[in-house]
């Protein structure tokens, strides 16, 4: 009370009861330290300041800086590089630290989708009780329902959370779990009750499974339109990097004869035509945008035939042609392996129609971004490509040139993690499935 009390008065005087707004608290909200980094001497210069011929007495009585001080020698991480370093950035300090660009190694790690997956944050899987970056992880969190009177019991379900952009849905922080970002992975986890350990009564819906397909697929269509608006607001500069771009009918046969995806920078090739009519209404189906699961019949037309199975989600091809005919043995092989570029097909990547629908309009608008800045600064490549038929397949780039005019490693990440969970790019990963021994609970 005696600390108490003076704070009380002053905190009075300056809102009295007469005035009806509020002046807020007394504590002022400090500022947030960006950087912690400060220069520390190097240990020879600690050596020559520590051991000196004419030392009177011993530097314990000194009060020096390393025995009184211990955290002032603390070494702490500069700030991040930065993929583009702005001109009113040049020459700042923040917080004694100086921001700076990446150098083109750099920035080539950086345009690798694969180098930023596995660069995230790490966290354990209930499933497995095994650490993973959390880009091969599912979030999933525990949300209470409204009730709809006093009387009725609290309900708490298991639902998704993080996989939509953040720009368009924010996390949930609450108690969280993270699963292998695998179907198969979540259903053993949910058959075990592995989820029930710290909440005894949370239930899970029947369409859990469904949702995460959803928003997954959710994903990629937000970063097409996030990689949209980097592409409007990109440099005229930078024009000559394309990010991407159709192939020709030409191209795409070439493609498929050699069974090499022969341009430098790719990162991924989408094979998406567009949707069929019905052939009742005669009508396109209109894009869904919604995070919602599809319907599991979303046309009520009768075929007189089954529907064929869904051909492959996704197809492995090497960047190069390989140099060599047979594969030779493990340990007496001298090559380095090649790597490979995911061919995505449409049909299985995004079996609902509405969906696949949002998907080839969003391809299209990009792909009108890109023609028409390059047509405004006259850098038409190659007057071959435009005479040509364009195929179906879009082929997207990244590379430490691109990086710098529009990021599009988010978008491949996105379809990777599709990818990942219908089961594909897993191989024989059975501890995925079975708990190893450690923690009971891993959040």
């Amino acid at each position: 009370m005696p600390r108490l009390l003076p704070r009380l008065l002053k905190w009075l005087e300056c809102n009295p009861p007469s005035r009806p707004d509020f002046r807020g608290p007394l504590a002022k909200r400090r500022r947030k330290i960006l950087s912690l980094w400060k220069p520390i001497p190097s240990p020879d210069e600690l050596n020559k300041s520590l051991i000196l011929n004419n030392r009177q007495e011993s530097f314990l009585l000194e009060g020096d800086e390393i025995i009184v001080k211990q955290n002032a020698l603390t070494r702490h991480k500069s700030l991040p590089p930065v993929v583009k370093l702005q001109k009113n950035q040049e020459g700042q300090t923040i917080d004694r630290d100086a921001p700076r660009e990446m150098s083109e190694p750099e920035k080539q790690w950086w345009s690798s989708p694969y180098l930023r997956m596995l660069s995230s944050p790490v966290r354990s899987c209930i499933s497995s009780n095994r650490h993973l970056p959390t880009d091969f992880l599912i979030r999933l969190t525990a949300v209470c329902m409204p009730r709809n009177n006093a009387t009725t019991r609290i309900t708490t379900i298991l639902v998704p959370s993080g996989i939509l952009h953040p720009r368009f849905a924010s996390r949930q922080q609450r108690l969280v779990y993270y699963v292998t970002c695998w179907k198969e992975a979540l259903k053993e986890t949910l058959s075990r009750g592995d989820y029930k350990k710290p909440i005894h009564n949370i239930n899970v819906h029947r369409l859990l499974l469904d949702q995460i397909s959803s928003q997954l697929r959710q994903r990629v269509l937000q970063e097409l339109e996030m990689l949209a608006l980097r592409l409007k607001a990109a440099p005229r500069t930078l024009c000559e990097d394309v990010v991407i771009r159709r192939l020709t009918r030409s191209e795409w046969t070439t493609m498929k004869t050699t069974g090499h995806v022969p341009w430098e920078g790719a990162v991924c090739v989408l094979i998406v035509p567009p949707v069929n009519k019905d052939p009742v209404t005669k009508q396109r189906p209109l894009p869904n945008y919604e995070d919602v699961p599809p319907e599991v019949s979303e046309c009520n037309v009768e075929t007189a035939r089954p529907l064929p199975p869904l051909p492959l989600l996704s197809t492995m091809y090497p960047a190069q042609e390989p140099s060599y005919e047979e594969p030779l043995e493990f340990l007496q092989d001298t090559h380095l392996p090649h790597s490979r570029v995911p061919v995505y097909n449409g049909l299985a990547l995004f079996p609902s129609r509405p969906q696949r629908s949002a998907l080839h309009k969003k391809l299209c608008e990009v792909l009108d971004i890109e023609n028409r800045v390059r047509w405004k600064q006259k850098m038409r490549s190659d007057e071959r490509l435009h005479n040509e038929k364009p195929s179906h397949a879009f082929v997207v780039f990244s590379s430490r040139k691109t990086v710098t005019r529009a990021d599009t490693v988010p978008l491949a990440i996105a379809l990777w993690r599709i990818r990942m969970w219908e089961g594909s790019g897993w191989g024989d990963c059975d501890w995925l499935t079975h708990r190893s021994p450690g923690n009971d609970l891993a959040l």
